[in-house]
């Protein structure tokens, strides 16, 4: 009677944890997706949309003018992303002679990821 209450608790106790494990994942990655969304430039003229809620009489003009500001905002963007990576390497290239090897190694990583291109959205659902 205990060895069928032991693996009864064991069999709760794992489906419990694998289903929180399933829950957790799926919120992260949810969350993940909604901060990637708010920092995509099309989606801006969308999400002003539905904050602003224009009658019909308005959605032309306001439409065109949120698209405009997207493609601005877009190569703002892209500008400060380019700015922002040669003051990085700037500054690293000023630390690299006082770091020690293991050190280096690590800046080297940082560098590696910062060189990558900003993720593109697997799926393009969203435009």
């Amino acid at each position: 009677m205990t060895t069928k209450r032991t693996i009864l608790l064991i069999a709760v106790l794992l489906t419990g944890f694998a289903a929180g494990f399933l829950v957790a994942g799926r919120l992260a990655k949810k969350r993940i997706d909604r901060i990637v969304e708010r920092h995509e430039p099309r989606s801006m003229p969308h999400r002003m949309l539905q904050l602003l809620q224009p009658d019909e009489s308005q959605l032309p003009e306001v439409d065109r003018i949120l698209h405009r500001y997207a493609d601005t905002l877009r190569n703002l963007r892209r500008t400060h992303r380019r700015d922002l990576k040669q003051v990085h390497l700037a500054m690293q290239e000023e630390l690299r002679p006082l770091l020690h090897e293991d050190q280096i190694k690590r800046l080297e990583r940082m560098q590696k990821r910062m060189m990558r291109p900003p993720r593109e959205k697997k799926d393009a659902r969203r435009e």
